[in-house]
């Protein structure tokens, strides 16, 4: 009897396991395929005499078309994953009619990313981890205003699908609030493969799962993502160059203090289940 419920243990660890971070899994596998058929496309491509001018247009811009072409189908595939498979809480992208305190909302994220980008760029993580560099510097060999595209709109909305829409909102079913924002912030941060972009990554995941939390709704998270990402992009000058640390800590704490204002005047919505939601390990 002890073995029999032991294995049906592990059987429901692995489930929870698969139904929380498979979606990830599917990405990263998406982003196998692309790279893949980017890959060969491009040596087609050389050898076409006729195409040649194509090739170098592509292999200029290979990494930031690769993205692109990976979050195009993912953003369809995990909002409609978020869409389907949750019952009760956060049922649909459009909770709510309009955001209060929406300008709130983008003052804190410009704040804060600008403010952590400060701090982290000042200490010695980007000497001591240069993966950061290489993956910014081959992101960024592509044209600008495609690069600002996919940085500032496409990534943001695709991956507040996958991370909030999915993996956060499948973690708080499975573990309940708390566990959830830290454990869709801890994959965050990893899905952004080196250390400095990881704390960077997580501590910004945390503030978009509350704030996915607080409001109810996925366009919260995203409107944050995407104002964080265009404050950065905006502040490239500033950040290129070395800035007082007091000036980086007080625009972090006006960031705290704007969350502060959301977490007093936005209420979560009640939780109003819309069909009988199936036991963990059960299918429907």
């Amino acid at each position: 009897m002890s073995e029999r419920s032991g294995l049906k243990g592990i059987r429901k660890g692995l489930w929870t396991a698969g139904y929380i971070l498979g979606p990830a899994v599917q990405y990263f596998a998406l982003m196998i395929f692309v790279e893949i058929v980017l890959s060969v496309l491009l040596v087609l491509l050389q050898r076409l005499d006729a195409f040649y001018s194509v090739y170098e247009l592509l292999s200029a811009n290979e990494s930031v078309l690769a993205m692109i072409c990976i979050s195009l189908p993912a953003f369809l595939i995990f909002y409609g994953m978020s869409r389907r498979d949750h019952y009760g809480y956060i049922t649909d992208f459009g909770g709510r009619k309009r955001l209060p305190a929406a300008g709130s909302l983008i003052a804190c994220a410009c704040c804060m990313a600008i403010g952590l980008n400060v701090i982290i760029l000042m200490t010695p993580l980007l000497e001591l981890f240069p993966g950061f560099a290489m993956s910014n510097a081959e992101l960024h060999t592509g044209m600008a205003w495609l690069v600002s595209i996919y940085s500032v709109l496409i990534a943001p909305v695709t991956e507040e699908a996958l991370f909030r829409g999915v993996i956060y909102r499948r973690a708080r079913k499975v573990f309940g609030v708390a566990p959830a924002i830290l454990l869709s912030a801890f994959v965050f941060g990893l899905f952004h493969g080196n250390m400095v972009q990881f704390i960077y990554a997580f501590l910004i995941g945390l503030v978009l799962a509350f704030i996915c939390e607080r409001y109810g709704t996925l366009t919260a998270p995203m409107l944050f993502h995407i104002a964080a990402n265009a404050g950065t992009v905006g502040a490239a000058p500033i950040l290129g160059s070395p800035a007082p640390l007091p000036i980086a800590i007080t625009i972090l704490l006006a960031g705290c203090l704007f969350l502060w204002r959301i977490g007093r005047r936005v209420e979560t919505p009640a939780c109003r289940p819309v069909r009988p939601e199936p036991e963990i390990g059960e299918t429907e």
